[in-house]
């Protein structure tokens, strides 16, 4: 109608002293504009335990895992305590996640890991890689040396990290 078209964007939904406590909807919300990049029809928290597979007979102190899904985005936190190592078999990467990265292009994730007692401890430009359609997270240094080898020792672990899924 035509008031509707003169309050536009002017009617508020609550205020600062006249909240609503919950809203459930079937469908999503547009924030700040009514195209389809706009619409978040996605959230979800919850928990995941990290792994350090490539390797049997770990033991491990504790295996802790969060994290945050806004639509397409999901970010992680870890903190993985190693007590022993097992045996190596191969291709070493943090295991456990709960979903898989976007299968179009490999998805670089941003976050430093802490790596307390193991690898290259020294060196601070380690980075994180999960790869299209992957969900092993591999550890690299700046060079692009990956830590998928028998190199990994009992210790702490723990990072933060970003990947985009379908």
């Amino acid at each position: 109608s035509n008031l509707e078209a003169v309050r536009n964007g002017a009617i508020d939904l609550g205020d600062s002293g006249a909240r609503f406590k919950d809203l459930y909807l079937s469908g999503g919300v547009y924030l700040g504009g009514t195209g389809a990049a706009n619409k978040l029809d996605d959230y979800e928290e919850g928990t995941w335990t990290p792994d350090l597979g490539g390797y049997t007979g770990n033991t491990y102190t504790s295996q802790v895992g969060t994290y945050t899904k806004v639509g397409n985005v999901v970010h992680f936190q870890f903190s993985l305590v190693i007590a022993s190592i097992g045996t190596y078999v191969t291709n070493t990467q943090i295991t456990g996640l709960p979903f898989t990265s976007a299968s179009t292009a490999t998805t670089m994730c941003g976050g430093q890991p802490t790596i307390a007692t193991a690898l290259n401890a020294s060196r601070n430009d380690q980075y994180f890689g999960v790869y299209n359609g992957g969900s092993g997270i591999f550890t690299y240094d700046n060079g692009g040396t990956a830590y998928n080898g028998n190199n990994w020792q009992a210790g702490a672990y723990a990072g933060n990290f970003t990947i985009r899924v379908d």
